[in-house]
């Protein structure tokens, strides 16, 4: 089971890098856009602190984002959770 999990990383990994490359971003720009919209939603941005870390760490498949950064992911980089092979939870209303 760790191997599919580490397998699983790998590739959302991979998906988030080729977002974020998509779009001539390097990782602090993400890192910028992520923590603007931690401001514009009024989530606290001292969660995303060590934001350029976990971007890194997301994309080297060593962590698969929370369901938090997964929206704001999605949003900062102009996609539907999915398309970075982030499950979409049923609660999200995101226009299909």
């Amino acid at each position: 089971m760790k191997a599919e999990r580490r397998e699983r990383a790998r590739r959302i990994g991979r998906l988030i890098a080729a977002a974020r490359k998509r779009k001539g971003w390097s990782q602090d720009q993400l890192n910028l856009r992520l923590r603007q919209l931690c401001v514009q939603f009024g989530v606290d941005p001292t969660t995303y602190d060590n934001v350029k870390g976990k971007i890194s760490r997301w994309e080297n498949g060593k962590r698969i984002p929370d369901q938090h950064s997964r929206r704001l992911l999605a949003l900062a980089l102009d996609v539907r959770p999915e398309t970075l092979g982030l499950p979409l939870d049923p609660l999200d209303d995101w226009p299909t």
